[in-house]
This record gives C-alpha cells, structure tokens and sequence, in this order.
C-alpha cells in the first residue's frame, strides 16, 4: 500500500472523504477532501481558497496549473451524499404526487418520470438559508439537502 492511500485511509477514518463534482473526484495530481463540517484538506500541490465574492461560497482550486471555482455546497452534496441524479433515483415522490400514486407506478415509469424532470430539477437546500447564517456553518452537511426545485422554490417564496 502507497503512503499516500495509507494517508486517504486513515483521513476517512476521521470523517474526511474525497471531494467530487460531476460525480468524479476534483481534478489534479493530489486530492482534495473535505468534511461533513466543510473543512477542507489537500494534500500535495493544490490549494483550495474560499471566496466570499458571492452569496456562496467557492472553492477555488488550482491543478496542474488551470485553476477552476466550485460552489461549496455542491461539492459538500456530491462528496458526501451524490450526484443529482443519484438523489433522483433514491427520491422519494415528486410534489404533486402522493406516496401511495407514487408507489403504484411501476419501476420503468419511475426511471422514465426521473429522466424527464433531469437534474435540472433537483437544487441544493439550505436549511437554515444563508441569508440567516452566512458563516461555513451553512455549509455543514447536516445544513444541506437535495430538494426538487418547486418545493425549494415553494419554500424560498419564489
């Protein structure tokens, strides 16, 4: 075994996982992990910032000298959670459609239901919005959810 697998192991064990996007680990030569609290921890050469030039935070990363932004609580989701459409396929019922319609749909026109609303329709939830706590507090995952973009609409006012 490589020390530097040694090194992701015993990282796990400690709660930090690979950061993903698109449902691959960021890019560059050494990973970058990221806990459930949003501490982030690279190992190597790349070096993530966080940038306040919006309403969310970003992750800038730097890697094999191309640097590219990430919103935080996208990677947080995917890292520790999954893609969109992971959550799509896991789902319970879309709004609008009870439990027991939903549960009378047979699986292929569940799969097909899904493939038409796309991951589009799936948005990342603040519980607790970051207009009421702008801090990385709002970027721990127990303060994040995937929800279907007409109930995260609904709830925003919008």
């Amino acid at each position: 075994m490589t020390n530097m697998k040694k090194v992701l192991e015993a990282l796990e064990q400690v709660g930090y996982k690979r950061a993903i996007k698109n449902g691959q680990p960021l890019p560059g030569n050494k990973p970058i992990l990221v806990n459930e609290n949003g501490d982030i921890l690279t190992l190597g050469t790349m070096t993530p910032g966080i940038s306040g030039t919006s309403k969310y935070h970003k992750i800038s990363v730097k890697a094999n000298g191309k640097a590219k932004t990430l919103s935080m609580h996208q990677v947080m989701m995917e890292t520790h959670v999954g893609t969109p459409a992971e959550w799509l396929e896991s789902s319970g019922p879309p709004a609008g459609i009870t439990k027991e319609g939903w549960a009378a749909f047979p699986e292929k026109d569940k799969t097909a239901f899904r493939q038409l609303l796309g991951e589009n329709a799936v948005q990342i939830d603040h519980i607790i919005p970051i207009s009421k706590d702008a801090s990385m507090n709002a970027y721990k995952l127990s303060n994040l959810q995937y929800m279907f973009a007409s109930d995260n609409n609904r709830k925003g006012g919008v």
